[in-house]
C-alpha cells in the first residue's frame, strides 16, 4: 500500500504520525503537570489555613495574658491592651469564617467564635466587679474600720485619764478584735481564701459584738457613751460592706474560675486543633502531590522513549519505502546524471541483480551512451583535430560549472543548517524566558511568603517584650509588699516591747495596775499574732518573688529566641531578593541573544543575495559555453555521418 502512494503522500504521512506521537506525548506531559499544580494549589490554601489559625492562636494568648496582667496589677493599660487584641480577633475570625471551607474545622472555628465572645463578656464583667469591689472599700470599708479605730482609742485614752480600768480594758479588747478582723479583711482582699473571710467575720459579728456588749454594760460616761455609739454605728456598716465585698469577690472569682480559665484554654485547644487538622492534611496531601508529580515525569519518560524508538522506525522504515524506487542514494544519482549531462561517459558503472528502478535505468542509459559514442569515434577520426580544440574548451567550462555548481550547493546546505541552527536558538531563547518569568514568580511567592513570616514572628517578638515587661512590674509590686510586710513586722515587735513594759511598769503599780497589766497581756499577745501572721506572708511574698524571677528568666530567653528568628527570616528574604536579581539578569541574556538571532537573520539574508549573484555568473559561464560551441559549427559539415547515429536517441 505505501509503494503504491506518491512520494508527497508518504513523507505527509510519515510526518504525520510522529505529530500524532508528539501530541500524545504533549498532552500526557500537560496532565502530569496539571494534576501537579492543582495539588499545589490546595497544598498553598492549607498553609494559608495554618498561617490564619496561627495568628488566631497567638492573639488569644496575647488576650490572656492581658486578662492575667490585669488580675494582677489592675492597669488601665491592660484592659487597653485587651480592647485591641479584641479588634484583631474579631478580624482575624471573620476571616477564618470566610477561608476556612473544611466543614469540621470550620464548625470548630464557629465554636471558637462563640467562646471568644463568651470570654470577651466575662473579661468585660470581671472588670464592673473589681470596679464596684474598690468603690466599696474605698467609700465604706476603709472610713468604717478607722473611725472604729479612733473612737476606740480614743475611749481607751479617756478611761486610762479616768482611771477606769474596767473601760479600758474591755475597750482594749474591743480594738483587739477590731485590729484582727481589719487585718484578716486585709488578708481577704489580697488572697480571696474563704477561711480569711470567715476568721474576719467571727472576728467583727462574734467576739468583738460579744465585747462590745461588755463594754456597753462598763461604761457610764457620757462622752465614752457617744464614742461607744459611734463604733457601733460603723462596726454595722463595716460589716455590711465586708458582706457586700465578698459576694462581689466570689462573684468575680467565679467568672474567673469558670469562664476565663475554662474558655481560655478551651479556645486555644480548638485552635490547636485546626491547626493539627491542616497539618495532617497537608501530611497527606504533601506526599500525594510529590508521587503524582513521581508518576507524571515517569509516564512522560516512558512515553517520550517510546515515541522516539516507534519514530526512528518510522524514519526507517519509509526511508526504505521511498528508496525503493529510486534505486540508491538520490545525490549518487544526480552525480551521476550530472557527469552524463557533461558528457563524461568513462564512468563503470555496474549493474546488480538487486539494483532497479531509476539507478538501474541511468546505469543502462551511461552503458548504451558509452557505446554509441564509442562507435562515433570510432567514424569521425577526421574530426578529431577540430573536435579536440573545441572539446576542451567545453571541458573547462563544463568543469568551472560543475565546481561553481558543488560550491553552490554546499553554500545551500550551509544556510539549511545555520536557518535551523537560528530556530533552534530562538526556541531555546523563548524557553529561557519563559522559565525566567516562572522562576521570578516563585522567587516573589516566596519573598511574600518569608515577609509575611517576619512579620507574624515581629508580633510575637513584641507580645513577649509587653508579657516580661508586666512580669516585671508583678516583680516589683512583689518587692513593694515585701517592705510593706517588713514595716508591719517592725510595728508589731516595738508593740510588743511596748506591751512588755507596760505589764512591767502595772507589775509595779501592784493591785492598782492589775487590770492595766492584763490589757498590756492582750496587746503583746495580739502583737505576737500579728508578728506570726506578717512572718507567714513574707514567706509567701518571698516564694512569689522567686516565681517571678524563674518567669522574668525564661520569658528574655524566649525573647532571644524570637529575634533569632526575626534574623533568620530576613536573611532569607535578603537571599530571595538575589535570586530576583540574578532571574533579572538571565532575561536580559535573552534579550541579547535575541539581537544575535536578529544578527544572524541578517548575514543569512547576506548570504541569499550573494547566491543569487553567484547564479549569475554561472548564467555568464553558460553564455560562454554557448561561444564554445559556435566554435565547432566549422565542423558541421563533416558531422553529417555522426548526425545519421546520434538520430538513435529521442530528444
Amino acid at each position: 500500500m505505501f509503494q503504491k502512494m506518491k512520494l508527497n503522500m508518504q513523507l505527509n504521512f510519515s510526518f504525520g504520525i510522529i505529530l500524532i506521537i508528539l501530541l500524545i506525548t504533549s498532552l500526557v506531559a500537560y496532565q502530569g503537570l496539571s494534576k501537579t499544580y492543582d495539588g499545589f494549589v490546595d497544598y498553598r490554601g492549607l498553609a494559608k489555613d495554618t498561617n490564619l489559625a496561627g495568628r488566631v492562636q497567638a492573639n488569644m494568648l496575647t488576650m490572656r495574658l492581658s486578662v492575667l496582667s490585669f488580675l494582677n496589677t489592675r492597669k488601665k493599660s491592660s484592659i487597653e491592651q485587651f480592647d485591641q487584641r479584641q479588634e484583631k480577633m474579631d478580624v482575624f475570625l471573620q476571616q477564618a469564617k470566610v477561608e476556612i471551607k473544611d466543614p469540621k474545622r470550620a464548625q470548630l472555628v464557629t465554636e471558637v467564635t462563640s467562646e471568644v465572645a463568651i470570654y470577651i463578656k466575662g473579661f468585660s464583667d470581671v472588670v464592673d466587679l473589681f470596679a464596684d469591689r474598690n468603690s466599696i472599700v474605698s467609700a465604706k470599708l476603709d472610713p468604717a474600720g478607722l473611725a472604729m479605730r479612733k473612737a476606740t482609742t480614743d475611749i481607751i485614752t479617756s478611761a486610762y485619764k479616768d482611771t477606769d480600768p474596767d473601760a479600758a480594758y474591755y475597750a482594749s479588747r474591743v480594738q483587739e478584735h477590731l485590729l484582727l478582723g481589719r487585718l484578716y479583711v486585709t488578708k481577704f482582699l489580697v488572697t480571696n481564701a474563704e477561711a480569711d473571710s470567715s476568721r474576719a467575720l467571727n472576728e467583727l459579728t462574734n467576739k468583738m459584738a460579744a465585747e462590745l456588749d461588755e463594754l456597753d454594760r462598763q461604761i457610764e460616761n457620757p462622752t465614752r457613751r457617744m464614742l461607744l455609739n459611734k463604733v457601733k454605728e460603723n462596726h454595722q456598716q463595716y460589716v455590711d460592706a465586708f458582706n457586700k465585698v465578698i459576694k462581689i469577690i466570689k462573684a468575680r472569682n467565679e467568672l474567673i474560675n469558670n469562664t476565663l480559665n475554662k474558655v481560655g484554654p478551651s479556645v486555644a485547644n480548638k485552635i490547636e486543633q485546626v491547626k493539627l487538622s491542616v497539618k495532617k492534611d497537608q501530611d497527606t496531601l504533601g506526599p500525594k502531590v510529590q508521587n503524582d508529580a513521581n508518576n507524571a515525569e515517569g509516564l512522560v519518560a516512558i512515553i517520550s522513549i517510546g515515541a522516539l524508538i516507534f519514530g526512528i522506525s518510522i524514519a526507517i522504515f519509509m526511508a526504505k519505502i521511498i528508496r525503493q524506487p529510486i534505486g540508491g542514494e538520490p545525490s549518487e544519482i544526480a552525480e551521476i546524471t550530472n557527469k552524463i549531462a557533461a558528457g563524461d561517459l568513462s564512468q563503470n558503472l555496474e549493474i546488480k541483480d538487486n539494483d532497479s528502478g531509476i539507478y538501474r535505468s541511468v546505469a543502462e542509459m551511461s552503458q548504451r551512451l558509452r557505446d554509441l559514442i564509442c562507435s562515433m569515434m570510432e567514424t569521425s577520426g577526421t574530426l578529431i583535430t577540430s573536435a579536440n580544440n573545441s572539446a576542451e574548451i567545453a571541458e573547462k567550462n563544463n568543469n568551472i560549472v560543475l565546481e561553481q555548481k558543488q560550491m553552490t550547493d554546499m553554500v545551500v546546505v550551509a544556510i539549511e543548517e545555520m536557518s535551523n541552527s537560528i530556530q533552534e536558538v530562538v526556541r531555546h531563547a523563548a524557553d529561557s524566558a519563559g522559565k525566567s518569568e516562572v522562576g521570578l514568580k516563585e522567587a516573589d511567592k516566596g519573598k511574600i511568603a518569608v515577609e509575611a513570616t517576619v512579620a507574624s514572628v515581629n508580633d510575637l517578638a513584641e507580645n513577649l517584650a509587653d508579657s516580661m515587661v508586666i512580669i516585671t512590674d508583678l516583680e516589683k509590686q512583689s518587692n513593694e509588699i515585701g517592705s510593706v510586710i517588713e514595716v508591719i513586722q517592725s510595728i508589731s515587735e516595738q508593740t510588743n516591747l511596748l506591751a512588755l513594759n507596760a505589764a512591767i511598769e502595772a507589775a509595779r503599780a501592784g493591785d492598782q495596775g492589775r487590770g492595766f497589766a492584763v490589757v498590756a497581756d492582750e496587746v503583746r499577745t495580739l502583737a505576737q499574732r500579728t508578728q506570726d501572721s506578717t512572718a507567714e506572708i513574707h514567706k509567701m511574698i518571698n516564694n512569689l518573688q522567686d516565681g517571678t524571677a524563674k518567669t522574668v528568666a525564661a520569658m528574655q530567653q524566649s525573647t532571644l529566641k524570637a529575634n533569632d528568628t526575626v534574623e533568620q527570616s530576613k536573611a532569607t528574604d535578603t537571599a530571595l531578593s538575589a535570586i530576583d536579581k540574578i532571574i533579572n539578569e538571565i532575561s536580559s541574556m535573552n534579550m541579547q541573544v535575541a539581537a544575535a538571532v536578529e544578527e544572524q537573520s541578517s548575514v543569512a539574508a547576506e548570504i541569499t543575495n550573494n547566491m543569487s549573484a553567484i547564479k549569475d555568473k554561472l548564467d555568464e559561464t553558460a553564455h560562454a559555453t554557448q561561444q564554445a560551441r559556435s566554435a565547432s559549427i566549422e565542423v558541421n559539415d563533416m558531422a553529417s555521418q555522426l548526425n545519421l547515429m546520434a538520430g538513435k536517441f529521442t530528444v
